[in-house]
């Protein structure tokens, strides 16, 4: 009794500490329920000392020895036996007043008689009275006998109409005692099944509270997610800034190198068309000759090395261009498995708040359950409480499930950004890699 006020105590505590609507509807409940569980322990109390008294009027009404089970067949009620009782009572006190009368006349009858003996010739006048007197008491006694032996077959029958009564009084409170051990029986096993229920209420309740600090984790971690998201496309936009301005830059500086060779080779073919002019107009001397010829052996050897230059600057283009629509195609990846995850988390979310309803109406259906089960059989009670803790397996199962695919929804995402900051990393070795050539080159 003492562990069970600590337990309720702090449970009242911990209640009182939240200030949700369904904790106070529980303590409200719980309230109800522990002052009707003293009504109860009080008319069971009352119950026992009226039950006490009871067995005690009935044990000094028709003794201790007698069956009840006969007295509850007899149609007779408590008033035949008083009645019973006073005409017993009457019939002892006539048999008294009669035996005092023969005494006093048997008193009275020695005196006439020791008077007439003593008087002369009166013998034979004694002698005949007491012959009519002798017959009147046989006559007086016969009557007497007959009406004995009538009393006495009266007072054996109610005798035994009192042992069949005693008897049926033994049964009954041997019935009656049976039931009060079984109304015991049912006490404690309401008392034990209460206790299991506080203690599946508390555990509902740990659930419950252990379902929401999860959900506030998964908030938390949703908008943590977030961050690092925006973060990251924030970080993939200024990259791909950076490469589009490296692309532009590459491109100005090959479309250079082009008009550069174009312009030689504009200059390569009007030097061709002057000294084939000259050549056709007149001779040349020898030293204007050497200079055109160092001109165009000087030109045609840039020529390949900037021929080369711009291929290789066509192919970092080329490389630059892929690498930048092989990311694009990557953030919409990413974007599309983000926006899956999102919904997933969504979804998982929204499964758990409707198995958090679902348990807060368990929790009302068993508190229900435990108030009817005060008023109804424990075998229903089992029944409901075994449908209650079936229906709660079925809710674990469900929030395993949910766990289990929450898990693995926040494992991909995990692995799908390690795949992503991978190949930017990779792209990133790559373009700098093909920028430090492009220095070293230059």
């Amino acid at each position: 009794g003492k562990t069970k006020t600590k337990q309720a105590n702090n449970r009242v505590k911990d209640l009182e500490k939240e200030n949700s609507p369904a904790v106070k509807s529980l303590q409200e409940k719980l309230s109800t329920a522990q002052l009707k569980m003293t009504e109860y322990r009080n008319q069971i109390q009352t119950f026992k000392q009226e039950f006490k008294i009871a067995h005690k009027v009935l044990s000094c009404e028709v003794g201790e020895d007698v069956n009840i089970q006969q007295i509850l067949c007899n149609p007779g009620g408590w008033r035949g036996r008083s009645q019973q009782i006073l005409a017993l009572q009457n019939r002892v006190r006539d048999l008294e007043r009669q035996l005092s009368q023969s005494s006093h006349r048997k008193q009275l009858c020695d005196l006439g008689l020791e008077e007439e003996i003593t008087r002369p010739g009166g013998l034979q006048k004694t002698q005949d009275r007491n012959l009519s007197h002798i017959r009147h008491i046989e006559r007086e006694r016969k009557e007497t006998l007959e009406k004995l032996t009538i009393d006495y077959e009266v007072l054996l029958e109610e005798h035994s109409d009192m042992k069949k009564k005693l008897e049926a009084s033994k049964a009954r409170n041997k019935v009656l005692s049976t039931e009060v051990k079984a109304l015991k029986s049912q006490i404690s096993t309401l008392l034990d099944k209460g206790k299991h229920d506080d203690e599946l209420v508390d555990a509902l309740l740990k659930q419950q509270a252990s379902w929401q600090a999860m959900l506030g984790h998964l908030s938390q971690k949703g908008s943590q997610r977030e961050e690092a998201q925006q973060g990251l496309e924030r970080h993939l936009h200024s990259e791909a800034q950076q490469h589009a301005l490296l692309i532009q830059q590459l491109r100005a500086m090959v479309s250079e190198k082009e008009n550069k060779v174009k312009e030689l080779e504009r200059e390569i073919q009007q030097l061709q068309s002057e000294c084939k002019s000259q050549t056709n107009i007149r001779p040349l001397t020898s030293r204007h000759e050497n200079t055109n010829k160092l001109f165009v052996f000087m030109c045609a050897v840039k020529i390949p090395a900037l021929q080369a230059q711009c291929a290789e600057y066509k192919a970092l283009y080329q490389a630059a261009s892929v690498e930048r629509d092989r990311l694009l195609e990557l953030t919409k990846v990413q974007q599309t498995s983000e926006e899956e995850a999102k919904r997933q988390c969504a979804e998982a979310e929204q499964k758990l708040r409707l198995e958090w309803q679902r348990s807060v109406s368990l929790e009302q259906q068993l508190e229900k359950a435990k108030l009817d089960s005060r008023k109804e059989a424990s075998l229903q009670t089992s029944n409901r409480s075994r449908t209650g803790s079936v229906w709660l397996a079925l809710q674990l199962e469900e929030n395993e499930t949910l766990r289990t695919a929450l898990k693995n929804a926040l494992k991909e995402k995990k692995e799908g950004l390690q795949f992503y900051k991978d190949m930017l990393a990779q792209a990133k070795q790559e373009f700098q890699q093909a920028h430090r050539k492009h220095e070293q080159r230059t």
